[in-house]
């Protein structure tokens, strides 16, 4: 009696299991849309930008390819701002680390 019990359990796990991307797609669909639009949309919107140049007002002029990226690069304030920054975060991620443990 035990062992058919245990088998009737296994279908119905099986069974329970047994789910279809078709079947999951309107649960995951919205969060799917809204990760769309909230994040990647703003990143490639980001890149795209980044091979233009933009006027003071702030619209868009016209493309100019790795212009920006290689002034970027020959910038000096370049590497102490991103040292900076590194430190920065390491700090913050460190400090928050150790005031939550117990």
């Amino acid at each position: 009696m035990l062992e058919k019990s245990n088998t009737t359990k296994a279908k119905k796990l099986k069974v329970s299991h047994d789910v279809s991307l078709v079947s999951a797609l309107p649960w995951i669909g919205p969060a799917l849309v809204l990760i769309s639009l909230v994040v990647i949309w703003p990143v490639i919107e980001l890149v795209r930008i980044s091979f233009t140049d933009i006027s003071a007002a702030g619209s868009l002029l016209d493309f100019n390819g790795l212009t920006n990226y290689r002034d970027l690069i020959a910038n000096t304030d370049l590497y102490p701002v991103a040292r900076r920054t590194i430190l920065w975060v390491f700090g913050i991620v460190l400090f928050t680390v150790l005031i939550s443990l117990p």
